[in-house]
């Protein structure tokens, strides 16, 4: 029985790896059939430093969201213009919660500088009533969360440096919102890049196999009260 659970969990690790060796792959796939990028064509990608400016974005109801807006630098928008890539987070924007051996690339400050020197503005998001957004939360994914993110995606088109498209990306919490903003109907989504998301909250996460998880239930929502009082010093 001991080498039948080792064995499983060796194979729990090669599909983790898999995982993150397809997914790049996919991603790729996924953009070019979508029109963000087009793989017949040279991809004009920006090697240089990038730039970021921090504000807050008023929803319909007053409430300010906090916002990221990552561009390259050196660029002429009057003649370029650039898709743009947005993940909304409910674990602070400016966080890095991955592993050190998983973060190159996808992480805080790496992750908008690997779109943006191939090619994309990247927008992060904090979600209402978390980080540094104001306003308060019933629970995740309300409707005035996915709303939010719907009006957000409306100012993404208008600015001068904006080609129109736009692709929500995100794991675990953001890739579940990368997965609602498709729910707003906007149009200038073209693709949604969930590198994991919870597609059932109660089976995957709360009670896998109709067990409820307690472990995970109490350490998720503890973590989330630290984040929402701004216990900084605890986390």
């Amino acid at each position: 029985m001991l080498l039948r659970h080792h064995s499983i969990t060796c194979l729990k690790e090669d599909c983790k790896v898999f995982r993150y060796l397809i997914v790049p792959i996919l991603l790729v796939i996924l953009l070019a059939m979508t029109g963000l990028i087009a793989i017949d064509q040279k991809v004009e990608a920006f090697p240089g430093t990038n730039t970021n400016q921090s504000f807050y974005l008023t929803m319909r109801d007053g409430t300010k969201i906090a916002v990221d807006l990552w561009l390259p630098s050196g660029i002429n928008f009057f003649s370029k213009k650039l898709p743009t890539i947005i993940s909304a987070t409910r674990y602070w924007r400016s966080k890095d919660w991955l592993p050190t051996t998983l973060a190159s690339d996808i992480a805080p400050p790496d992750r908008p500088r690997y779109w943006n020197r191939n090619g994309y503005a990247m927008v992060l998001i904090d979600a209402r009533g978390t980080g540094a957004s104001f306003g308060s939360r019933d629970y995740p994914f309300s409707p005035d969360e996915i709303d939010d993110y719907g009006e957000i995606i409306d100012w993404i088109v208008s600015p001068q440096w904006s080609n129109g498209n736009v692709a929500g990306w995100g794991i675990s919490y953001d890739g579940d919102t990368a997965e609602w903003m498709v729910s707003t109907g906007r149009q200038a989504i073209k693709a949604v890049i969930p590198q994991y998301s919870d597609f059932d909250l109660f089976e995957h996460n709360f009670a896998p196999g109709g067990i409820f998880n307690d472990g995970f239930t109490k350490a998720w929502s503890a973590n989330n009260v630290l984040l929402d009082t701004n216990d900084v010093c605890a986390i």
